[in-house]
């Protein structure tokens, strides 16, 4: 950090380096890295119904989902979400804690766990384990980053909302994918769910795709059923 002379104001103020050791900016903690930059490039929805690559895709990558009446999911049951996280800069990001984290209606992030209200983190799965390799699906900046290179690579299946010491070589880019489940009985009709990554507790250095989302749908009669159920008013009445 330095300090420069702001010209209109005369006064003098901090300017922060790219490339700093861990620091605290107006009371928040910035992630530490000497030249590496973690990127949220990309992310897509599937169901839990198949592997890693043949588990059905519920939307085009970046577009978010509906989650319950006339939606992609259903409530209640395993929905998978793959992210694909790129390490921009020009050194290695390693050693690295990860973290499932949701919101609700912009309510603030709680962490995800099997037993967390409204949104929990996916104990296990019928087609893929926690820990299992990724290959590339969706495709980043740079080369795919993939365990078999790496066997701290974030290319893996995550279950149990948090996973420690993981990495992301520079010019590299990594396919993680979670489990979640929504809870039906704690989320209200048109309520939007955010589900976001913490690396070491704050978000990746850039966030290009933005998190995804989830819009709640807890249904009711299509429009045409309602207009079909009103009575016609005296004004419209035919007489005899």
């Amino acid at each position: 950090m330095e300090w420069n002379r702001d010209p209109c104001s005369g006064l003098w103020k901090p300017h922060w380096h790219a490339r700093q050791s861990r620091v605290y900016r107006a009371g928040r903690k910035i992630r530490a890295h000497t030249g590496a930059i973690t990127d949220h490039e990309d992310y897509r929805w599937r169901a839990d119904d198949g592997d890693e690559t043949g588990a059905t895709w519920l939307q085009l990558a970046g577009v978010d989902i509906v989650v319950g009446a006339g939606g992609d999911i259903g409530f209640d049951e395993n929905v998978r979400l793959r992210y694909v996280i790129a390490n921009v800069g020009d050194a290695d990001e390693t050693n690295f804690d990860i973290e499932m984290e949701a919101q609700v209606d912009g309510g603030g992030y709680f962490a995800l766990t099997a037993g967390s209200s409204q949104v929990r983190d996916v104990a296990s799965s019928a087609h893929v384990n926690d820990g299992n390799a990724t290959t590339e699906q969706i495709g980043g900046t740079g080369t795919f980053y993939p365990t078999s290179e790496n066997s701290e690579a974030l290319s893996r299946i995550l279950f149990g909302g948090s996973a420690a010491n993981h990495d992301i070589a520079q010019a590299r880019f990594c396919e993680t994918e979670i489990g979640i489940i929504f809870v039906g009985a704690d989320l209200n009709d048109g309520e939007v769910v955010d589900i976001r990554l913490v690396f070491d507790g704050v978000e990746p250095d850039q966030n290009t795709a933005g998190w995804p989302a989830a819009t709640i749908s807890k249904g009711g009669p299509p429009v045409e059923e309602i207009l079909s159920r009103r009575q016609p008013t005296a004004s419209y009445r035919q007489v005899a």
